[in-house]
């Protein structure tokens, strides 16, 4: 996972969400760094704690007034486990779109089409060949997704709320452009090709008056 840039965007986003696993013992296991829409597991770092994530990531003074730091357990309702039972893997779509200063990626799940930030991908971009997306749920029936390397758990990344009025008519506009444009661009090959045609035909009777 690249750090670095999950604390980009743990900074963009003017939040640090620290989770601890802990097990039956009591013991922590595990912790778990992100915003409020997405977390990754850490691995090889010390234990961390609100008082030393700003030295950890060189947040200033004037850059902590703007930013929360949350530090509690992992939520109880979101499978952060390796293997969830029910999980189902997505197609690799490679679709994004841009929409409101983001850049979103569609995913097509059991209960219809959801959206992630594609900005959430980029800690795992040092992975990405052999990232896959797994569709989960909540008890409650919410939809979330699980980034996984092989059987490993590398991120859980929660949907974008923006299918709204707007937003479809905006897909609805660039759906009914891309349709115009490319018959458009069809049946300019068609006249192209039937102008070809023709051109070898008149030449074809020209070399047999000859």
């Amino acid at each position: 996972m690249k750090l670095k840039t999950l604390a980009a965007m743990c900074k963009r986003d003017g939040v640090y969400c620290l989770y601890d696993r802990i097990s039956a013992e009591g013991e922590i296991t595990e912790q778990w760094l992100g915003t409020h829409a997405a977390v990754y597991p850490l691995s090889g770092l010390p234990y961390l704690t609100e008082e030393n994530i700003a030295a950890m990531f060189d947040l200033t003074e004037k850059q902590l007034e703007k930013i929360y730091i949350r530090h509690d357990r992992l939520p109880t309702s979101i499978n952060f486990d390796h293997i969830d039972t029910d999980e189902t893997m997505l197609d690799r779509e490679k679709i994004t779109l841009g929409y409101s200063g983001r850049v979103v990626r569609p995913l097509f799940t059991r209960g219809g089409l959801e959206f992630i930030d594609a900005d959430f991908l980029a800690p795992l971009a040092d992975v990405a060949d052999d990232l896959e997306l797994y569709e989960r749920h909540t008890p409650e029936g919410g939809t979330y997704f699980a980034a996984k390397m092989g059987l490993m758990i590398a991120g859980v990344i929660m949907p974008l709320n923006i299918l709204e009025a707007k937003f479809v008519e905006s897909m609805e506009q660039l759906s009914s452009k891309c349709r115009t444009s490319f018959e458009l661009k069809e049946a300019r090959k068609a006249e192209r090709e039937a102008a070809r045609r023709e051109s070898e035909g008149e030449q074809t009777e020209i070399d047999g008056e000859e």
